[in-house]
């Protein structure tokens, strides 16, 4: 399907069916972002003391520090995906083993 928005707006879609008479449901999405960050990895995301952070915070964020939290599992690539990221301090983390490491 064409013409749908990659912008993260809201669709509303509507779809008519008979069943003895027209009858509609009504449906609300919200669209695909081709501009949002995305970061998914959990253990990542405990980093921001757990809540979720928006797409403009993600966009915004220059320094990325993590205390405490357990990122040996972690997927650090995902940082990749911050456009505005310039420092990454992970001195109070444990690095035993890293995935998304280059080899």
């Amino acid at each position: 399907m064409s013409g749908l928005p990659t912008d993260g707006s809201t669709v509303y879609v509507q779809l008519w069916y008979l069943s003895g008479s027209w009858k509609s449901l009504s449906y609300t999405y919200k669209a695909y972002d081709a501009n949002a960050v995305v970061l998914t990895d959990p253990f990542l995301l405990q980093c921001f003391g757990g809540t979720i952070p928006s797409n403009s915070e993600l966009r915004a964020l220059t320094t990325f520090s993590c205390d405490g939290v357990d990122l040996s599992s972690a997927s650090l690539a995902q940082l990749g995906n911050l456009p505005n990221l310039r420092e990454l301090d992970l001195s109070h983390t444990k690095l035993a083993d890293i995935s998304g490491r280059p080899a």
